[in-house]
């Protein structure tokens, strides 16, 4: 009776831990109110990210910094804070606060068939595409993901981009240097933990 009761404790207990670390890995993106930051635009295109802000030498999948952004919805309102428009940015993009004391992360991660191994077995896989970039804090950036018009393949481009306004009042989009920074070892970048993908 005793062993019973000592395995439904356990399993209640790792029930509930189990149900935080979900909620933890699973949580939004939320806009960062520290000093340093930058405004960030996502037009996603029908796209789920990660974004990891605060990244240092390596990517930390499992920081509770971390957030998930929506891909985004052709109707209803958007999250704005005021990131400068630019005439190649769409509608269908929402903006937030992100912390620039580091790096920041960007990934997407998406299913589809890649084209891989011929055109008989075109085999359907788990593909990623991620930018990390060092922001330069009080700028705005445009996140951006790009799927080719006539292609019978998942492919996704992520693309980054420093907001730039000129004097003259004149903006434009500039691709940010990209940084090879990895995740951290042991990490992988869609790993489940308890049905919570990372």
């Amino acid at each position: 009776m005793k062993a019973m009761v000592a395995l439904a404790a356990v399993l209640l207990l790792s029930g509930c831990s189990t149900y935080e670390m979900v909620k933890e890995y699973n949580q939004s993106i939320k806009d960062y109110t520290g000093p340093n930051r930058v405004g960030v635009a996502f037009d996603l295109n029908n796209t789920e990210a990660r974004i990891y802000p605060e990244t240092d030498r390596c990517i930390n999948l499992y920081s509770n910094k971390n957030g998930f952004i929506g891909s985004g919805s052709f109707m209803g309102d958007h999250k704005r804070i005021g990131v400068p428009y630019v005439a190649d940015m769409t509608q269908n993009r929402d903006e937030y606060w992100v912390s620039a004391e580091k790096f920041i992360s960007v990934r997407i991660i998406y299913a589809g068939r890649d084209g891989s191994g011929g055109i008989l077995t075109n085999q359907a896989r788990v593909n990623e595409r991620y930018v990390t970039f060092k922001p330069e804090p009080g700028a705005y950036y445009y996140v951006n993901v790009e799927r080719p018009e006539y292609s019978r393949l998942a492919e996704r481009y992520l693309k980054v981009y420093k907001v730039v306004v000129h004097e003259s009042g004149r903006t434009e989009l500039q691709p940010v240097r990209e940084w090879g920074i990895h995740n951290c070892p042991g990490q992988k970048p869609w790993y489940m933990i308890n049905g919570a993908t990372i």
